[in-house]
């Protein structure tokens, strides 16, 4: 009888067989579409080297930014998730979020698969607000979440399952569902709009610089499906918002969709 998959449920502590179970999607091919532009996004924008990666989980992403190069402190809400970091990756500073100094100011300020997990505007413009907080004056956030394709039904993924009823008549701050077919997890998070997290970019201090759509390529070490052409993945580059005039703020609605 084949294994019941392992529920992560975004609203919900986590748990150390969540936790050891997440700590197996670090080689998942989507982790790999979502990060393969990031190392160009980073040398285009960021101009130092100290980096916060803020939602740390199991560690994935800050050994990413470590392999980079960069100096980066993990943090994450999850002790369960915490230890696995600690455990797995002893190079890397790991704290809770409650124990990182107020003062600490980054260059870099990253977010992965965190926004997806918020359950309202209000806990995205605080978690955003508080990213921000963390920025140097000319530092630079970077986050990556679903994109609006992701839980469509109308989608084929190469490493994802979405044809669940909870996907069906997407709206803003709606439950959705998703099941990895490697490892065998399921994940309940959020939709929200990409003109939901612009919203509350602004409303939370930050400036879009660009939003970039990944794509899966045939020089890449997987056979994509819809990735090829359509993105599950939205990843947004911002900065602390100037200030500005209102009329200024007014017009404050250009982006870049990058196509790197």
């Amino acid at each position: 009888m084949a294994r019941r998959a392992v529920v992560y449920r975004s609203t919900e502590d986590k748990t150390d067989d969540q936790a050891h179970s997440y700590l197996q999607t670090h080689q998942a091919p989507h982790r790999y579409l979502a990060y393969k532009d990031i190392p160009a996004l980073i040398h285009q924008f960021v101009k130092g080297k100290q980096a916060l990666d803020y939602g740390a989980g199991t560690g994935a992403s800050a050994s990413f930014l470590h392999e980079l190069g960069l100096n980066v402190t993990g943090v994450d809400i999850s002790y369960s998730m915490l230890e696995k970091a600690w455990s797995n990756f002893p190079q890397i500073p790991f704290r809770h979020i409650d124990e990182l100094p107020g003062a600490a100011r980054f260059d870099l300020v990253f977010s992965s698969f965190v926004l997806l997990e918020l359950s309202s505007k209000n806990d995205i413009i605080s978690y955003l607000s508080r990213a921000s907080s963390f920025l140097r004056t000319d530092g630079i956030f970077i986050a990556i979440t679903g994109s609006e394709h992701m839980h469509s039904l109308f989608r084929e993924w190469l490493n994802f399952k979405v044809n669940f009823v909870e996907n069906c008549n997407l709206f803003s701050g709606k439950m959705v569902r998703l099941a990895l077919k490697s490892p065998n997890m399921e994940f309940y998070d959020f939709f929200w709009s990409e003109a939901d997290y612009l919203e509350c970019m602004r409303k939370a201090g930050l400036e879009l610089l660009q939003i970039h759509h990944p794509l899966g390529s045939h020089e890449d070490p997987y056979v994509w499906k819809d990735e090829s052409f359509c993105s599950p993945f939205t990843i947004f580059v911002a900065k602390k918002l100037d200030k500005m005039t209102p009329d200024k703020l007014s017009i404050l609605n250009g982006l870049t969709v990058s196509g790197l």
